[in-house]
């Protein structure tokens, strides 16, 4: 895609010799001021319980039957 623009000569110069160089002419800069905080775990103020694996078996047995 081409674009026509009425430039001077002189900025016209310029802007071709930058698009010729492969020079970056945008440059990406992050919002925050401060990184984010890190997060452990998606709840940490939790504690799951150790028969964890086990728990509701007898409910879920009885309705769908032992495997």
């Amino acid at each position: 895609m081409q674009t026509t623009m009425n430039l001077p000569d002189s900025l016209m110069q310029q802007v071709r010799k930058r698009a010729e160089s492969d020079r970056r002419t945008v440059t990406s800069v992050p919002i925050r001021d401060q990184p984010p905080t890190p997060r452990i775990g998606f709840m940490p103020e939790i504690t799951v319980p150790d028969d964890f694996d086990q728990m509701g078996s007898a409910a879920i047995v009885s309705l769908f039957g032992a495997p």
